[in-house]
């Protein structure tokens, strides 16, 4: 058969794709510096793949999740392609990429897109051990027009969540203070909550942040 080099040198990359070239042996042409050498605008990248409709279990097999998911793979398209059985057998070789909807961490070990695992995972899966996103990742994250209503965050979905993965009301607390203002917490935290995490919290601080009077008048003495 043809060079590979050479027919790189001589057709779009889309129509080796289609013709049947596997993505690694293209890379490795590619890489090859023993002559006939591919040409520099001709040399392969993760985005030239993927703009030539590369199979998707073939680009995972030979570049990692980190490059894949920098150079605009999605999530939802990583997770799918992990889950492809064939007679039985992951398509993906790699046992750390398969099944990606149970690895969560492996995804966020590789920068995946915090949108969108806001998207794909519960809150509960991202907070917890091993996954670990903090409170201020995924805040931040959740701000983005990206992130579908029902996955955004809140006050409220923390303190839940906080809850039911076993995280202590003060320990929760230390991350919910560096990332909301007193006002955001009186809304969902008690005053007697709020104050007996941190003492140095005035009457005066918590009646500008609008808490609740009765809260108020039941926890500070009257002076």
């Amino acid at each position: 058969g043809a060079n590979i080099k050479e027919m790189l040198n001589a057709y779009v990359l889309s129509i080796l794709i289609t013709i049947g070239y596997n993505v690694i042996d293209l890379i490795n042409a590619s890489d090859d510096t023993n002559a006939p050498v591919v040409t520099a605008s001709n040399k392969v990248t993760v985005t030239k793949f993927r703009e030539a409709n590369a199979p998707k279990t073939e680009m995972m097999n030979a570049y990692s999740l980190a490059d894949l998911f920098l150079y605009g793979y999605s999530v939802v398209e990583i997770i799918d392609t992990s889950n492809i059985i064939v007679s039985g057998v992951y398509t993906v070789t790699d046992p750390n990429k398969q099944a990606l909807d149970t690895k969560p961490q492996i995804l966020k070990s590789a920068n995946a897109p915090v949108t969108e695992m806001l998207n794909y995972f519960s809150l509960a899966t991202l907070m917890n051990t091993p996954v670990s996103y903090t409170v201020s990742q995924l805040k931040q994250a959740s701000e983005s027009s990206d992130v579908l209503e029902a996955n955004k965050v809140s006050v409220s979905k923390f303190r839940t969540t906080f809850a039911s993965i076993g995280v202590a009301l003060n320990t929760s607390l230390i991350s919910m203070t560096g990332s909301y203002s007193l006002a955001e917490l009186v809304v969902v935290y008690t005053v007697s909550e709020l104050a007996g995490y941190d003492s140095t919290i005035t009457i005066a601080q918590f009646y500008n942040a609008s808490a609740n009077v009765a809260q108020m008048m039941a926890y500070f003495q009257l002076a």
